[in-house]
């Protein structure tokens, strides 16, 4: 079996991990869980939640979203956490652009791909669920409040976006689906949307969309 990580060698993966998932950006916001599905090696899954609360207080990474047990914190990154972020990836010889270059284009080629080839566990839709009802019901909300945005609308990205996430839409229509599948249609979508959006109402609503995301996906998916 892989040797368990130590908690203060995981943190610091974990903050990598935050700086590479955001792209070295500032505004975009990321989940500890987000984060710690690129940690490689094993480690506890009660330790994200703790991880991320105390680089927090480090003031690494800056929450934008309440704490709450029902969904997800997000994270921005700091400028501190950027620097202890490079400071890491020297030490352990990584390079902290190669790693963001790497993790875009794989996305790219993921939302990309003309025919998606199942890459996570294949889950059975039960429509009667609290997870699936509140998914549905948020992506509803988020199409709904995006296709009203001119701002979002006016964007070629944006338009692309939100072409993605009616796709993702379709998806839900189904009785058994791949939750790779899913993951990788919506998640990369609505990120786009948040961070393209600059209202703070509609940012919510994404917001919403995403946690509810995550809450559906199965772990690991």
């Amino acid at each position: 079996m892989e040797k368990l990580l130590a908690f203060p060698d995981f943190q610091k993966a974990l903050l990598f991990k935050f700086a590479v998932r955001a792209g070295a950006d500032f505004e975009t916001p990321i989940t500890a869980a987000e984060a710690a599905q690129l940690v490689e090696g094993r480690f506890r899954q009660s330790w994200v939640k703790v991880a991320a609360e105390q680089l927090h207080e480090q003031e690494f990474l800056r929450p934008t979203s309440g704490f709450d047990d029902t969904y997800d914190t997000f994270y921005v990154l700091t400028l501190a956490g950027l620097n202890e972020a490079q400071q890491y990836a020297r030490y352990e010889g990584f390079d902290l652009w190669a790693e963001i270059e790497k993790l875009e284009e794989q996305s790219e080629a993921d939302t990309s791909a003309n025919d998606f080839v199942p890459q996570g566990p294949v889950i059975e839709i039960d429509r009667s669920s609290k997870v699936f009802s509140d998914l549905e019901r948020e992506i509803k909300d988020t199409l709904k409040h995006a296709q009203m945005s001119n701002q979002l609308m006016s964007d070629v990205t944006g338009q692309r976006r939100i072409k993605e996430v009616q796709a993702g839409q379709v998806l839900l229509e189904s009785d058994r689906v791949d939750a790779g599948l899913i993951r990788r249609v919506f998640l990369p979508a609505l990120r786009s949307l948040l961070k393209i959006a600059s209202e703070e109402a509609i940012k919510t609503i994404i917001k919403k969309a995403i946690e509810a995301l995550l809450a559906f996906l199965p772990p690991g998916a």
